[in-house]
């Protein structure tokens, strides 16, 4: 179900009530322009229900403040490439920094059939962040030892992706090390090394 909120400030696009003139006398009907332009504020599936609810709110085109060109152009290029389970974890995670409906999405996203190796990196490192910053290290650095699993499986298939999610994995297994057990901080930095992920000197800044 989308609920549509309408910002009644914002005059760019008209509107208009069209309540009276629709065939169907109990619903409240807004006539809307072409190119008026929402937002999703969020999405939640409500399990008494049992359906997904999502909440759009209007914003002003001209606004820069609202959407700047850039983000727009990123969010268009997201929903053509990235599986909307996956965007819905991040969405979550970075409006509404609510991290255990943002883990949902991402176990679910893993629970389907996933195509990329590369998405299944994403949704995990986003997992392993989120047990890393609850102090969950152990259940982390399983999560980062996956994505390295994953790495080498496809290592050939995208070079630049490998060596990103990698990198990544490595660096934070080695911080919560730092931590946790500083001997092995060191021999995870030495592996980091020893793979021309990072030199000695990028690793001291």
């Amino acid at each position: 179900m989308f609920s549509y909120i309408i910002n009644i400030n914002i005059l760019t696009k008209p509107y208009a009530d069209i309540s009276k003139e629709s065939n169907h006398e109990i619903e409240d009907e807004v006539l809307l322009s072409m190119g008026t332009i929402f937002r999703c504020e969020s999405v939640e599936y409500l399990i008494n229900g049992d359906f997904w609810h999502v909440k759009m709110i209007m914003i002003d085109d001209d606004n820069d403040n609202d959407v700047d060109h850039d983000s727009k152009r990123q969010i268009l290029n997201d929903i053509q490439q990235k599986p909307i389970l996956l965007m819905l974890g991040k969405f979550v995670l970075e409006t509404s920094h609510n991290s255990d409906k943002a883990e949902r999405y991402y176990r679910m996203f893993l629970e389907s059939e996933i195509m990329s190796p590369w998405d299944k990196c994403e949704a995990y490192v986003a997992l392993g962040l989120m047990c890393k910053n609850k102090g969950q290290y152990e259940i982390a650095i399983e999560y980062f030892e996956t994505i390295i699993d994953i790495c080498k499986i496809h290592s050939i298939e995208n070079e630049h992706m490998n060596r990103e999610y990698m990198t990544l994995s490595y660096v934070n297994i080695a911080e919560i090390y730092t931590i946790t057990d500083f001997q092995k901080a060191i021999k995870t930095l030495n592996t980091i090394i020893e793979l021309h992920l990072y030199s000695p000197i990028e690793l001291a800044k």
